[in-house]
């Protein structure tokens, strides 16, 4: 079984199935703030996405708990994503909906990302 994840921004796409997740350990268990490859399986009509592409995902909702360095943990009720462009470094979409961790907001690397995230805790 593959892991499905919501995609939580609005890019067209609902749901993508998780295909590989790179430079990641022997577990090749995805984590938080993971960029991983996955297949989009349903699309909202009239959107970008096309059914069935192959695009890079950002982790940024899991239901495994992630520690924070404070001793703090946080977790999520699903695992959601949002749609990179091919470059990895910027979303397709232009906002995202539902909360996201802090640590989005704070990684140096996902600058473009931090832009379009609304609630953070």
């Amino acid at each position: 079984m593959e892991t499905i994840l919501n995609i939580m921004d609005n890019s067209g796409a609902k749901n993508v199935k998780c295909i590989k997740v790179p430079k990641t350990s022997k577990k090749k268990k995805g984590r938080l703030k993971h960029i991983m490859i996955g297949s989009v399986q349903n699309i909202k009509p009239g959107k970008k996405v096309i059914k069935g592409s192959v695009m890079p995902i950002l982790i940024s909702r899991t239901k495994k708990n992630y520690v924070r360095n404070d001793g703090s943990f946080l977790r999520f009720s699903d695992n959601s994503g949002i749609v990179l462009s091919e470059k990895r470094n910027s979303p397709i979409a232009s906002r995202s909906f539902g909360p996201s961790p802090l640590e989005l907001k704070k990684d140096k690397n996902l600058k473009q990302i931090s832009a379009i995230l609304n609630k953070v805790y």
